[in-house]
Order: structure tokens, then C-alpha cells, then sequence
């Protein structure tokens, strides 16, 4: 495509990003190799001025590593740029809400992924509650009694927190632990917060944790994430080892059903977790999953997805 667009990464700070292994580095590059211009957005860069969503939008140039070489600052209308994406890790939190409500106005012609009132919405522990028949047994509570019993039923447990991703602050609890009020008062912060727990998946050992990569309502690639010996976490971060596998039949039909319904909501780029063939978490704040995928199956799905926003921009230039 020859058409040369503005396009905006709303994104934390380039320094706590890993270089070679964050997937909006990776769109970033791929969006400056098309010739197009990247503006970076923080949060703090993103306000409401005279009637509409302003944002100071700086015009960096990096060299490969991304070290800085030189920069432009400016403030404009964010209606301004021909695209957003945002790229902000949780925690999903009252700032993170004030943005998207912020960013639902821009309106104009700017495309937006994903769209900010769909992750407004799609909280990404308790968005998958819709889909009961695919999720493991559940439970969303602050109620320390009700977790208790919910343990003694399950007999092991995984509690979650509903801000948070990557596997980060993930408690293994068993019906054995001899006292775990303690614990349960600690994650629920006294009764006053609430937490999610699922019955334990003893398949992630085997099958792992499957990352489904879906944009517009279609599969773009998968594979899975098997944690190391004597760890029940799957994510890399924690030493958890990426694999290439095969998406069952039912794996499939969980995909079809929630891509469908993740794409009425806006949510056009998402990443779905399968253990065992049960719905475990729909990453749709700063979707990862393309960088293993590339490496495991030798792609570059960083392509389609810029063509995808580029199809966007140019739909709504015709209107």
C-alpha cells in the first residue's frame, strides 16, 4: 500500500519494554518500514482541552535497538492521527477506565484498537464468565467462607487476581493446606477485594496453556506455553517454555463462539487461553503472542496486522 498514514501507540515507556520481545516494538517497526509516521503516546500524554481528546504526541526516531536518536513534541486532537493503538499492560484500574472513556470520544475518522468502550467492558479475568459452558468451575468472590467451601469442593485451586496478567501474583491452593484463612484474607485484602478461582487444570503440566492469537473474528496462529518442572505457571516469565501444537475440536468451537462475540464488542485483536479445552482468560488490553508464534512457525503475523489497520483507515477515508 503507498498511502502514508499517522498512527498512534498508546504504550508504558519504551525503556520497560524488552526490545526483541514486545509485540508493539514489533508493530511499530513494521508500521515505520511501510513509511508510515509513529507517534508514541503515554498516558499521561492523553487529556480532554476545549471541547475534545487531546494527546501531546511525540515523533521519536529509534535506531534498531531502540535507542534513542532524536525527537519532535506536539500537542494535538487525537482525531488528528489516521489510527490508535492502545498498548497499555494492566492493571486494569480506575485510570485505565478514565482513558478509554476519554479515547471513545475522539470520533471523526480515527480507528481505534481495540475500540475503547470494548475494553472498558472486557475485563480480562471475568470477560470469559459469559461463556460458562467452556470455562472451568469458577467462583468470583471477596467472601473468604464461600472461597473455603468453594476449595474443599475443587480440592485444589488456582486464585486470580481480576487486575492483573501473565500469570502474576497466581496462588495454587489445595483442599490439604492445614489453615488457609490467612491466605484468603491476604488476597482479598480483608474481605474488601474481590478475587476469581477456578478449579485447578492438572492438564497444563501436559498440554500447557494454549495462546490462541484471533484478529477480526478469525484465528491468526496459536501455540502453547508448558510450565517447567515443579511450576504451574505457564507464562515465560516465570520459565515457562513455548511450544508449537494443534487446537482440538472443541478448542476450535471455544475460539469460533468467543472471536464471534469479541468482534461485536470491538474487540478486533484478542488472545485466547485454553487449558485443557476449558476457557481459562481473553487478553485483550496489550495482546501478546505474535513474537513465539513468528518464531515456532516461521511467520510474520506482525504483516497482517498492520494491513488489517491500514484496510480500516482506508474504509473510513472513503466514507
Amino acid at each position: 500500500m503507498s498511502a502514508k498514514f499517522r498512527i498512534g501507540f498508546i504504550l508504558d515507556p519504551i525503556e520497560k519494554l524488552v526490545i526483541g520481545d514486545d509485540t508493539s516494538l514489533l508493530f511499530i517497526k513494521e508500521c515505520e518500514r511501510r513509511g508510515h509516521q509513529v507517534f508514541y503516546i503515554h498516558q499521561e500524554d492523553i487529556f480532554w482541552d476545549n471541547g475534545k481528546p487531546m494527546a501531546n504526541l511525540n515523533y521519536t526516531e529509534f535506531d534498531d535497538q531502540f535507542n534513542f536518536l532524536k525527537g519532535e513534541r506536539k500537542t494535538e486532537p487525537l482525531k488528528s492521527l489516521d489510527a490508535v493503538l492502545i498498548r497499555l499492560e494492566p492493571p486494569y484500574d480506575l485510570n485505565y477506565i478514565y482513558i478509554t472513556q476519554i479515547l471513545q470520544l475522539i470520533g471523526g475518522r480515527t480507528f481505534i484498537l481495540n475500540d475503547p468502550r470494548g475494553l472498558r467492558d472486557a475485563n480480562e479475568k471475568l470477560y470469559p464468565l459469559q461463556f460458562s459452558k467452556f470455562i472451568p468451575r469458577t467462583i468470583v468472590t471477596k467472601d473468604i467462607n464461600l472461597l473455603k467451601n468453594f476449595l474443599k469442593e475443587a480440592g485444589k485451586i488456582i486464585i486470580k487476581q481480576l487486575n492483573l496478567y501473565a500469570s502474576k501474583e497466581l496462588v495454587l491452593l489445595s483442599s490439604k493446606e492445614k489453615d488457609v484463612y490467612p491466605i484468603f484474607e491476604r488476597l482479598t485484602q480483608s474481605k474488601t477485594r474481590y478475587v476469581m478461582a477456578q478449579e485447578f487444570l492438572s492438564k497444563v503440566y501436559k498440554t500447557g496453556d494454549k495462546r490462541v492469537v484471533v484478529l477480526s473474528g478469525e484465528v491468526l496462529g496459536y501455540y502453547s506455553r508448558i510450565p517447567r518442572k515443579n511450576d504451574f505457571r505457564s507464562d515465560p516469565d516465570f520459565g515457562g517454555i513455548n511450544k508449537k501444537t494443534v487446537l482440538t475440536k472443541k478448542e476450535k468451537e471455544i475460539c469460533r463462539v468467543v472471536s464471534k462475540k469479541l468482534l461485536e464488542d470491538g474487540i478486533y485483536f484478542a488472545g485466547i487461553d485454553m487449558i485443557g479445552e476449558r476457557l481459562t482468560e481473553i487478553n485483550v488490553t496489550c495482546p501478546a503472542g505474535i513474537i513465539p508464534i513468528n518464531k515456532l512457525y516461521g511467520m510474520r503475523l506482525e504483516e497482517k496486522i498492520i494491513d488489517f489497520v491500514e484496510k480500516k483507515i482506508m474504509e473510513r477515508i472513503s466514507l
